[in-house]
Formats: C-alpha cells, structure tokens, sequence
C-alpha cells in the first residue's frame, strides 16, 4: 500500500500539524519549536522557514482562496499569516488555552481545545462568538460546511447552524476520533469502527465494526475515488474503499517512523501520504 518515499528533515523538534500547500506538490508543516516551513515534493529536504512563532504550534491550516495560514498557538491564540509576504496580518487572543485542530470555512475559523471544548471565531471580526463545551476531556473531532458544524461530544455527535444556533444531535452513540465531509455524506471513524453518515436522510448508511476496540489518531479521505486513510496506534495506516452499499478494507501497514505519528496529509493527487513525526521527521510515503 504504501511505500518510503524519502524523510524531510529540518525542524528542530516534534512536528505537530500538516497542511495542504499552494499546489499538488506543497504542503506546510508545524512544529513545536515554533517553525512553519513549506515543502515541495519535487525538491526534498529544501524546506523554506515561512514563520517562526514563539510557542508551541498545536495546528495549522492554509486558506488557498486568500493564500493565507491560520495557526494556533497554546497559551496565545490564533496567528493569521499571509503566505506570500510572511507578515503577520491578525491575531486573536486565546490566553490558557491548548488546542487540538483548526480548520477554517466562509465566515469563521473553528478551533478544539485539549479541554474539550470548540471555539468559534468570527472571520470578519476575529472575536470569540462562542465557546461550546463537547462534555469531552479531549479536543472534539469537528468539520464545518456552509456555516454548519459537526462536532464530536460525550454523546455522539451534534450539528449546529451557527447563525442561528440551532443544534441537534444525530441519532449515534459512537463518539467520532476523526470526522470527514464528502457530498451530502458524513464519514467518521471512533474506536468502534468506520461510518457512513446520510446528512439528507439523518441516517447511517454504511458500516463497518472493528472486531476489537481501536484507537483512532486520524483520518484523511481521497474524495476522487472516495477510499479513506486510517492513522491508529501504534502508527498503523489502514486503507479503506466506500462502495455504495459496503466498506472494503484493502490493505493496514506499521509505518517506521522511530516515534509517533501527530498528523497525515495526502497530496499530489493522492499519489503520496504525508506522515509528521514526533522524530521531528515527516514520512513521505508512495501510494502504491
């Protein structure tokens, strides 16, 4: 399934988040000195430094619409980078706050924190809207579309309207690790097994259970041919195609990467896999 491509190396410690870059071949990575560098593909180990932040970077997300980097920085707040100039435009203070992921839609940028909770952050005025407590003692699993938001909390998972606060909770019990949107399909994986969510139909489609408990560290989704990438402890990457009625598990592999892995990307057309190392290596991995 997947093969070692090459090690980048260049960051002085843990790397913690991944981003997709400008182009099929780039990507940003984040580490926990504080560096965001960006990455070609086509030239290994000539990472170019676009930051550097004072504090440990939890998450990162590029913006290719306004060639922005949005990163979330524990016990500071959110840092809003323009790629190209490297400046920082805007911060937004979240003080005594550790984060877990970032992600960014039309109107606001949506951040978990290692407490459990999801803060959503107005993108026009860059205030604080809300802070939602998931009943979670971890970061929640969220993915936003169209100014909803799906979000993992003690009780399974809920979506909320964000304008106008409307919430309801979607008839599951699984608390999701990792949450994914493709069309009018919600696809999640917990610790329990691998979904498939009918948003429209507010009904679980397809599913696939573990034969034991798994621990689910991420997930990344090839949308071209809809199959999904599995991260599991210890650095376990499993491969999975949704057909229209079942889940098909192709093929799992331990991946070397002397140490944990933090977070998976897959870029390039979904040719490679992007693996960032607590060895403050990241894995680029061929997809065979």
């Amino acid at each position: 399934m997947l093969q070692l491509h090459s090690y980048f190396e260049g960051h002085g410690s843990a790397i913690t988040s991944l981003t997709k870059g400008d182009s099929e071949q780039s990507f940003y990575s984040a580490g926990s000195e504080g560096l965001i560098v960006r990455w070609n593909l086509t030239k290994p180990n000539e990472g170019e430094v676009l930051i550097k932040l004072r504090g440990l970077i939890a998450t990162i997300k590029y913006d290719p619409a306004s060639n922005t980097l949005y990163a979330a920085v524990n016990h500071k707040g959110l840092f809003i980078i323009n790629a190209k100039s490297r400046v920082i435009l805007e911060t937004v203070e979240i003080p005594a706050t550790s984060f877990g992921k970032i992600d960014v839609s039309k109107n606001h940028i949506i951040i978990s924190t290692q407490i459990g909770e999801v803060i959503l952050i107005d993108k026009k005025m860059l205030a604080i809207k809300e802070r939602i407590e998931s009943g979670l003692k971890e970061p929640p699993s969220f993915i936003t579309y169209d100014d909803n938001l799906w979000y993992s909390t003690n009780q399974g998972i809920k979506q909320l309207a964000i304008n106008n606060k409307a919430a309801k909770r979607l008839n599951i019990e699984d608390i999701p690790s990792s949450l994914k949107l493709y069309q009018n399909k919600l696809i999640f994986a917990s610790c329990k097994g691998l979904f498939v969510w009918n948003i429209a139909k507010r009904k679980l489609e397809i599913e696939t259970v573990w034969k034991d408990d798994v621990e689910i560290k991420e997930m990344c989704i090839n949308s071209a041919k809809l199959s999904v990438l599995t991260l599991s402890k210890p650095n376990v990457i499993t491969s999975y195609k949704i057909e229209k009625k079942k889940i098909i598990k192709l093929n799992s592999a331990q991946i070397e990467h002397n140490g944990g892995i933090n977070d998976i990307l897959w870029i390039e057309n979904y040719k490679f896999v992007i693996t960032a190392g607590t060895n403050k290596k990241i894995g680029i991995w061929q997809v065979n």
